[in-house]
């Protein structure tokens, strides 16, 4: 017989795992406490979600009036009740020249001054103390 030229193996190679030397993971099939949810209840859980987040969208974009309002603040997102400032605006001043060219100049003309449906609200933020103009006019 001949004998093969060419190197001589006399240890066999290693093996896939001791090749890559990768660990070997051994799962444990995990048993859930609470069952999965049913296709109604997550449906229903979704759309409770979704309506948590319109009434707040709604809630952040109530308009806001010449009073208190309750709204959530955009600035910092709390549930307020806004603080209102009263100022002269533009309707007063208007208001004030009007009855000034009709020639009641004897303080009649400061009356808008005093009427709060002619002034600007201006809306405070009780949490972080910003504040929002809102004009009444």
């Amino acid at each position: 017989m001949d004998i093969p030229e060419g190197p001589v193996y006399t240890v066999l190679p290693p093996s896939y795992s001791e090749a890559c030397q990768c660990p070997v993971y051994v799962t444990q099939p995990v048993t859930p406490s609470t069952p999965p949810p049913t296709y109604r209840e997550a449906v229903f859980a979704q759309r409770m979600v979704q309506a948590e987040r319109s009434r707040v969208t709604m809630l952040s974009q109530v308009p806001l009036g010449d009073g208190p309002t309750v709204t959530i603040c955009p600035h910092c997102q709390q549930h307020i009740t806004t603080i209102v400032d009263y100022k002269p605006g533009a309707a007063a001043w208007g208001m004030c020249c009007l009855l000034t060219l009709f020639g009641l100049i004897c303080g009649i003309c400061l009356i808008p001054f005093c009427l709060r449906s002619l002034q600007d609200a201006h809306h405070t933020c009780p949490q972080c103390n910003r504040k929002k103009r809102m004009c009444i006019c």
